[in-house]
């Protein structure tokens, strides 16, 4: 049943799923709907800490959207524990396609490192192979969160680039390199991407420059051979030589 709840009594997810910042698609949804009205509710469950206030399960932009126009949001409430919470909102962010793959990485890592639940548990939640949440979780690890967050959600960069620069940032971080001063003042995330990207390339191929050129090591010296002359006895003739170190 979809009741009308004042936003004020919605508290948001445990588990942030989403990177913050500017959402330019929310204010399409704004329009929509004070134009139209909520068509598609939100879902929410009775908060564990207080019986009169609610808890997103996922619907965060309808909500946001509702604060916007202030007015209730149109929501299902139903009772879940955190686990059927977590798998619920799981499935509807897979369904709706709305994080980006490094929000998926964030949200996966965040589970991973509290240690509540298992690896298969997070790969349901996420809808992917265990092989791909192992990559999540160690991009992130190598570049950690606050210098995502600093980056952005990037909708448009694919598990490949960030698995790249991770493994340039862990380069980096091999050869005892620091990162240096960073320019994040790209108005767009992509572009901050890119950024930081060539900037992290470009500290590599620096170091190269200032690495000493190998020389060829030298060769032992050839051990000096002493010739020594055998005599056969009285009886025999002739002599043979021997090379000895």
């Amino acid at each position: 049943m979809v009741r009308d709840i004042r936003t004020d009594l919605i508290d948001g997810s445990a588990y942030a799923d989403r990177i913050p910042g500017a959402d330019p698609a929310l204010d399409e949804l704004v329009e929509s709907i004070r134009e139209r009205g909520q068509l598609v509710p939100a879902l929410v469950r009775p908060s564990a800490a207080d019986p009169k206030r609610f808890e997103i399960v996922y619907g965060r932009r309808r909500l946001a959207a509702a604060r916007e126009l202030d007015q209730p949001l149109k929501a299902v409430v139903h009772e879940l524990d955190d686990l059927e919470a977590l798998i619920a909102q799981g499935a509807e962010n897979n369904q709706r396609l709305d994080p980006s793959f490094v929000e998926k990485a964030i949200f996966a890592h965040r589970l991973s490192e509290e240690g509540v639940y298992s690896t298969e548990v997070i790969a349901e939640v996420l809808s992917v192979h265990r092989s791909i949440l192992s990559r999540m979780t160690k991009i992130v690890a190598a570049l950690g969160e606050h210098l995502i967050l600093s980056i952005g959600p990037c909708h448009g960069t694919g598990r490949r680039p960030w698995e790249d620069l991770a493994d340039q940032v862990n380069l980096l971080a091999m050869k005892n390199l620091k990162l240096g001063e960073v320019d994040f003042s790209q108005e767009t995330d992509e572009d901050r991407f890119k950024a930081f990207a060539s900037h992290v390339r470009r500290r590599l191929a620096e170091a190269k420059a200032e690495e000493p050129t190998p020389t060829q090591a030298e060769e032992p010296a050839t051990p000096a051979v002493k010739r020594v002359k055998l005599k056969f006895g009285r009886r025999r003739k002739g002599s043979v030589y021997l090379d000895r170190n």
